[in-house]
């Protein structure tokens, strides 16, 4: 009789595993707490797939963001942390990442892909000056970490921020960058972006530094070989310092 009742709760152990690891995650976006801790903005609709690993639509403000697929790591729990991979596919933008959290940091990493700048302008105000903007931004192994602390406060700061930001055939009001790329180093409180940006027989270098107090500074050169390869935007937006040099240093709040 204890050989069938241990046959038995063998049995009822997997089947209800079984059920909990093909949960529809349909039925857990529908849940009252998913739906209250999701942005307002947010909606997610066509879901598939189980809990763990499925794809969806998410569009936020009413406009499509585009696929998102996932996948949990459920046996991580029991290193404590609970790591995710995300995947967005759009008509604009193709991203890939790795998202870790425990109980004292959010982190991001492994952050690849491409996206056009009007995919970005559609969902941030911020952005909407580059709704005239033409190019595509490109990310190389992106990584950054987000203290519970910081998000809880309300004053996001990152406590680590690695990788490279490339931004290719940029074009807006008359400026024009083939190849942009733009390097970030964290020091405290203040982010600096390595710039090296290169055209046709000019190059622009330079520094761009932005702080946790919304401040900014920059420090950019832009030369050329010769004074007739020197770009045209060059002289509006920089001071000319030469007629192959331009220089721009300024601060503001950001």
């Amino acid at each position: 009789m204890k050989r069938w009742s241990g046959v038995v709760i063998l049995f009822l152990s997997v089947a209800l595993l079984s059920f909990i690891w093909h949960f529809p995650a349909s039925w857990a976006v529908q849940h009252s707490w998913v739906k209250q801790n999701l942005p307002k903005s947010m909606k997610v609709s066509e879901v598939d797939g189980p809990w763990w690993q499925g794809a969806a639509k998410v569009s936020w403000q009413n406009k499509s963001l585009g696929g998102v697929e996932w996948q949990w790591h459920p046996l991580s729990l029991f290193t404590g942390s609970l790591p995710l991979s995300l995947k967005l596919n759009a008509p604009k933008a193709q991203l890939k990442a790795q998202v870790l959290a425990d109980a004292s940091d959010i982190v991001v990493k492994d952050v690849n892909g491409t996206f056009n700048l009007s995919y970005l302008s559609n969902f941030l105000k911020s952005a909407s000056i580059l709704q005239a903007a033409e190019g595509d931004v490109v990310l190389k192994d992106v990584s950054t970490a987000l203290s519970q602390a910081s998000l809880n406060s309300g004053q996001v700061w990152p406590s680590s921020l690695k990788g490279q930001v490339v931004l290719v055939d940029f074009d807006m009001m008359g400026v024009h960058l083939p190849l942009l790329k733009v390097t970030p180093e964290l020091k405290g409180e203040s982010i600096k972006l390595l710039l090296n940006g290169t055209g046709k027989s000019w190059q622009l270098t330079g520094t761009s530094t932005v702080t946790a107090n919304h401040r900014f500074q920059n420090n950019l050169m832009l030369t050329s070989t010769t004074p007739q390869s020197f770009p045209s935007w060059g002289g509006m937006m920089m001071q000319k310092t030469a007629p192959n040099k331009a220089v721009l240093k300024n601060t503001g709040r950001w």
